[in-house]
């Protein structure tokens, strides 16, 4: 696979020795471009739609369904190293609030203003997970606030 991670090592200083911290193998093992996917050829297979799509450099906005464990998120995640971008994932749960989705501005006493926070909206990939779990209108409100800020692109 061209695509493995090697094992990254983390450095924490113990009082002068150094501890470390390994990446577990299946996170070394998942996926991190589009060739490295084994399966969902009928997407991501030569001239199929979700390849196309990255491979023009400006995805779309699309729909991944499938039951957990199905590969999503990591497909979410190899699509955007294909294209060197960001990648954040929100779970939707009944709890989520908007500033949750675009953010919040908050003070910075240290500046004495207010300061953005982006939220995960403003990545190039953005996995809403659960998004069936939500009532019909927070999931309107939010689908509007995903679509507005992906036309600002």
């Amino acid at each position: 696979m061209s695509g493995v991670a090697p094992p990254r090592t983390l450095l924490r200083d113990n009082g002068g020795m150094a501890a470390t911290l390994h990446v577990p193998l299946a996170e070394r093992l998942r996926p991190r471009s589009l060739d490295d996917v084994i399966g969902q050829t009928h997407l991501l297979g030569p001239g199929m739609p979700l390849r196309l799509a990255f491979e023009s450099g400006r995805p779309h906005s699309c729909i991944l369904w499938g039951p957990p464990g199905s590969g999503k998120t990591t497909l979410a995640r190899a699509l955007a190293h294909g294209v060197a971008g960001t990648f954040q994932r929100i779970q939707f749960t009944s709890d989520l609030l908007p500033s949750d989705v675009i953010g919040l501005s908050a003070y910075n006493e240290r500046l004495g203003d207010f300061e953005f926070k982006p939220g995960p909206v403003f990545a190039n990939i953005v996995l809403a997970a659960d998004m069936d779990a939500n009532t019909n209108v927070t999931l309107g409100k939010n689908i509007r606030i995903m679509r507005t800020n992906n036309n600002n692109k």
